[in-house]
This record gives structure tokens, sequence and C-alpha cells, in this order.
């Protein structure tokens, strides 16, 4: 531990070691990141690591939700925002999504959030992808209409875990390869969105 870190406050210790945990799960899934390595990048002992959060989950529970709240949020502006055909509108959205993501990484990481050791952190990622659904469903809900697909049926559910889970996939797939560059991802997303939605 450095001079200044002894001299930092309690409020400062976890800041330190919510950007550690933060920086980490950016990286690599949550099950591959040790609450010891937290701590080794905090530069902080593991027993200060505790006296803030008394766990791995506790720690990640304390800001999971901040990421996609911040994503919906600049998905849902961007969407009230935009005009013009399914596809210049969703081009829009797609941008935006994809921006995020290069700016703040560990936004796909907390939508790809899930645990096999962590029944309460799976659980926390399956109700943050819902709720990123739902935004997405909301903002695309007038799209749905115009294209003729009836509220509340199992087609218009069908095609919003299609167009989820494409989103998600790309997303990821974007990932490992940094050579694609953002407009190259967001026109072929666009594309099959289009294509998937309106069936052209």
């Amino acid at each position: 531990m450095t001079e200044r870190q002894r001299r930092m406050n309690g409020a400062q210790r976890r800041e330190l070691i919510v950007d550690a945990a933060r920086t980490l799960l950016s990286e690599r899934p949550y099950d591959e990141v040790a609450i010891g390595e937290i701590a080794t990048r905090a530069g902080v002992a593991r027993t200060v690591l505790y006296d803030h959060f008394p766990s791995k989950e506790a720690l990640v529970l304390s800001f999971v939700s901040d990421e996609v709240t911040a994503l919906i949020a600049v998905l849902t502006d961007r969407v009230s925002q935009a005009s013009g055909s399914f596809r210049e509108r969703t081009t829009a959205v797609l941008d935006a999504h994809f921006e995020f993501l290069q700016q703040r990484p560990l936004a796909f990481r907390i939508l790809a959030l899930d645990s096999r050791a962590d029944p309460e952190i799976a659980k926390v990622g399956h109700q943050l992808r819902d709720a990123a659904s739902e935004a997405l469903g909301a903002a695309l809900s007038a799209d749905f209409d115009r294209a003729g697909i009836a509220r509340g049926g199992p087609a218009r559910d069908a095609k919003l875990v299609l167009l989820i889970s494409a989103i998600q996939g790309i997303s990821g797939w974007w990932f490992d390869h940094p050579e694609v560059t953002r407009a190259e991802i967001v026109a072929a997303t666009a594309d099959w969105l289009d294509h998937g939605l309106n069936g052209t």
C-alpha cells in the first residue's frame, strides 16, 4: 500500500475497490474474477476490502445496475430523438448502443452477467437483461405496430427475443474483432434488424 493509500479515508478506499472490480469485470466474466485479485488491483489488503463489502457478490451488486440503467437511458434518449424510417431510427439507436459499449465495455459484461457458483448473481443478471429487453421493446413498440405485429402476442415476444439475442451476440463478436469499425457493425446490424422486423 502506498503512502497516499494509507492516508485515504474509508470512502476513498471504497471507491478504489469498486473501480478495481469494475475494471476487472469489464475484462472477464464474473466467475473468473477472484476477490483477492480485486483487492490487489485496488492496492488494499483483503481484510480492508471485507471492511467495505462482505463478499464479491455484494461488491458487484453495488454497481451492476448502474451500467444497465445508464445504457437504457442513452438508448431511450436516442429513440426519442430519432425520426424517419425504421432503418434510420434503428441505425441511430444502434450507433448509440455500440458507442456506449466502446466507452464502457463493462456494460456488455453486465448484460452477459451470469454465474455457475453464485445463484444470486445469475438471478440479477437475468433481471437486468429483462429490464434491457423491456426498454428496447418499449422503444420499438410503434415499429412493431406498423409492422402489424400484435401486442401481447407470441410473435411479438419472439421477435423481441430474437432482436435482443442478436444484438447481444453481435456485441460479443465485436469485442473479439476490434478491427471492425463501429460504422460497419452498426450497418450490418441495422440490415439484420430491418429484415428481422419487416421481413424484407
